[in-house]
């Protein structure tokens, strides 16, 4: 790749241009599109279900993109009184999708990417268990019998749909079991003392991200993943924390809200922001998932060399070279 070839994907990426940001995010998705529908054209031999759980990551990254793409064209609401319609800017939805969206990506990396096999299973089964504890609360937590008046469609007994949940909750209890059996097997839970092996199996009611050193685990976060993603630009040492205000409706958010369309069209830069975040999210998740199951390889094989280049300089300028496919040289 030449230095011009550089500069002009360099201006493209760091562009304050809102149509340019969009037109990138058209280009990033389709390229999540066709690295991720050749690899499932060769669904049917995941072994691992990991990998198989990756990729449904994958996707919803896509739809979280796709979401984004659709929003940041602008919502058409139609005023028949002035007989006229009006496109809305949506900059708070939209940073919710974009907080999801780094979730997304930040949970396939914590379950892809740690020192070792072990460490690796451990942090996967773990996430799995805990969400399977979240969801068990649905039938093993009593609800209110206010909720249930209320709500009755859904704690029917009669009703299909609660027939089919609890079902399903029947069933999930059982892989439940086998999970906990699976982690209790691995090297890293083996090497806990029996007090730790209980707090840690009592722990994932409640959290599933943790750091494992000297036969010892630690609780951290999404900004602690996030800082080990290879991101080298202290622009965004705070990033996930920036990304929460706009998903709780309290008095700070809402003043935030506020100021937002009144000081100089804030809205527009927290949108053209939003766009540059979706972009590198999407861009740094793709490349990851290629290097994680190499069948996805398929797919990049079949994009274009522009879309090639795309990718690899959003790796290559946020990570450095050592998280290209190609190297840019």
């Amino acid at each position: 790749m030449d230095e011009n070839h550089k500069i002009l994907l360099l201006n493209r990426i760091s562009s304050s241009d809102t149509s340019e940001q969009i037109k990138l995010l058209e280009d990033v998705t389709k390229i999540v599109q066709t690295i991720q529908l050749e690899r499932y054209n060769v669904k049917d031999q995941y072994t691992i279900n990991r990998l198989h759980d990756s990729n449904l990551l994958y996707q919803k990254a896509y739809l979280h993109g796709l979401s984004i793409l659709k929003l940041s064209k602008g919502i058409p609401v139609e005023m028949p009184k002035f007989n006229t319609v009006v496109s809305l800017n949506d900059p708070v939805s939209i940073a919710i999708l974009v907080r999801g969206l780094l979730e997304t990506y930040l949970t396939f990396y914590h379950i892809n990417f740690t020192d070792d096999d072990d460490k690796r299973e451990t942090s996967y089964i773990s996430w799995i268990v805990f969400g399977l504890k979240q969801r068990l609360k649905l039938k093993f937590e009593k609800p209110d019998e206010n909720l249930i008046i209320t709500h009755r469609e859904i704690y029917d007994k009669y009703n299909q749909m609660y027939i089919y949940n609890m079902q399903r909750l029947e069933e999930e209890k059982r892989v439940l079991e086998n999970y906990i059996e699976a982690l209790k097997r691995t090297t890293v839970f083996s090497s806990f003392d029996l007090e730790t092996q209980r707090n840690y199996i009592k722990q994932l009611s409640r959290e599933w991200k943790f750091e494992y050193s000297d036969n010892k685990y630690q609780p951290i976060g999404y900004q602690d993943i996030f800082n080990r993603v290879g991101i080298r630009l202290s622009s965004f040492s705070n990033l996930y924390n920036h990304l929460s205000w706009p998903t709780h409706s309290t008095s700070v958010a809402m003043s935030q809200i506020a100021d937002m369309w009144n000081q100089g069209r804030m809205d527009v830069l927290f949108l053209n922001n939003s766009l540059i975040y979706t972009n590198l999210f999407l861009s740094l998740m793709s490349r990851d998932i290629l290097v994680n199951d190499p069948d996805f390889m398929i797919g990049y094989n079949e994009l274009s060399q522009e879309k090639r280049d795309l990718l690899n300089f959003y790796n290559y300028y946020y990570r450095g070279n050592d998280f290209t496919i190609d190297r840019i040289e």
